[in-house]
């Protein structure tokens, strides 16, 4: 009887955990606890194990973790690396979600995911419109509970699921739901500054609409381009802050570029390219540790002086980048390796594999900007979807 608690328990906690994910820091951390100590509480671990050691996207970030870990051997940062490879933990929720979950269930996951966002679309437009004011969101930037890159990479996704939902609803109410949610969510993600979820959202629609569309690649094109126009006229017409972006770094590539001047976002990118390759240059098999990188970067931006801006930052912005200077191309190949790992988990539907593509992709995508998979609200997103994918992968659940 206590079993089937704890299983009610974490059937509920799950989704509380997807519902607070877009919502609350503190919200991530208490749902992602209490997801753990309940977990712990089911017992059947025996049965759980079995169930982890066939999963191979399991295997493959546990091979990460664990390399990580063995990275510890040649760092000189090493409390801090320590430090660094906990965060780690916020991936335990995707696998308590995969063993104790039940299957039949799993879109609750995404349902529940996708009306949190409401609440925080409805939030971000108060902010816009001037009703109201958060802690993170201005009228010229409204994400109101995480900076507007991580919220751009929510957006994304979010416009991208509900894209899919369009696709494969089987009435015209939903049809219509699902359109005016997407040009929202879509005209949301425009009117915030992340550039990071746009360039996202727009390689992942075009890879939808080309498979979607598959078995006629002339009503694919046509297609991505008018949804795209759609998208597009919304934050045109409200908002200046997309159009702003886009000259921004048209400038900050023209002054890189013509002055060597990297003071500005995407000119610390580009300069966090030029350093990245020194320290690749000494160290591409291995790296040279967790934090070491970062230790490595001020080193050699206090010696090319033109690359100074860069002196502050406290990880290279961009995930590649942070991977392969702290773990080498090896420790990328791993890193990868997890991404084709979920590209290539089983499904039931069209639907199914196109959220499997949409997610990966953005992430992917994503990843050119941020280290995301070291972010708490990244992270826990990617947790959840990840956690529903797997469900959507089982064949049988072994009892």
């Amino acid at each position: 009887m206590q079993q089937t608690n704890f299983s009610l328990g974490i059937y509920y906690l799950s989704l509380l955990y997807a519902f607070i994910i877009p919502l609350s820091r503190a919200g991530i951390v208490g749902a992602s606890a209490l997801l753990i100590l309940f977990s712990i509480l089911e017992g059947g671990w025996k049965n759980r194990w079995i169930e982890l050691k066939s999963c191979k996207i399991f295997l493959a970030i546990s091979l990460f973790i664990l390399y990580n870990l063995v990275s510890l051997l040649w760092t000189d940062m090493f409390l801090e690396s320590i430090k660094y490879i906990s965060k780690y933990w916020y991936f335990l929720p995707a696998f308590i979600i995969f063993t104790s979950f039940p299957k039949e269930k799993s879109g609750e996951l995404l349902t529940f995911f996708i009306s949190g966002m409401l609440i925080s679309e409805i939030i971000s437009y108060g902010i816009f419109f001037e009703f109201w004011t958060t802690k993170h969101g201005t009228f010229v930037d409204p994400t109101p509970f995480m900076n507007h890159l991580d919220y751009s990479i929510f957006l994304a996704f979010t416009s991208i699921a509900t894209l899919i939902k369009f696709l494969y609803a089987d009435n015209i109410r939903s049809q219509v739901v699902y359109t005016i949610f997407f040009l929202t969510v879509s005209s949301n993600l425009f009117i915030t500054a992340g550039r990071s979820g746009q360039l996202a959202f727009f390689v992942t629609l075009a890879i939808i609409m080309f498979i979607y569309f598959r078995k006629n690649i002339f009503k694919s094109i046509p297609a991505t381009i008018l949804i795209s126009i759609l998208v597009l006229i919304a934050p045109m017409l409200l908002s200046d802050t997309f159009k702003n972006r886009i000259f921004q770094a048209k400038n900050d590539s023209s002054k890189v570029v013509a002055h060597r001047d990297y003071n500005s976002s995407l000119g610390m990118r580009i300069g966090s390219w030029e350093v990245a390759s020194d320290i690749v240059e000494n160290e591409p098999i291995l790296g040279v540790g967790n934090q070491d990188n970062i230790e490595n970067l001020r080193e050699i931006t206090t010696e090319k002086e033109y690359l100074l801006p860069l002196h502050w930052f406290p990880h290279f912005h961009n995930q590649y980048l942070e991977i392969i200077t702290s773990l080498g191309l090896l420790g990328l190949l791993i890193f990868l390796n997890i991404f084709f790992q979920i590209y290539k988990a089983d499904y039931q539907n069209r639907e199914e594999f196109l959220t499997q593509i949409g997610f990966t992709t953005i992430f992917l995508v994503g990843f050119v900007a941020e280290p995301f998979l070291h972010k708490q609200f990244t992270m826990a997103l990617f947790s959840i979807i990840l956690g529903y994918i797997l469900l959507n992968s089982k064949k049988v659940k072994i009892k």
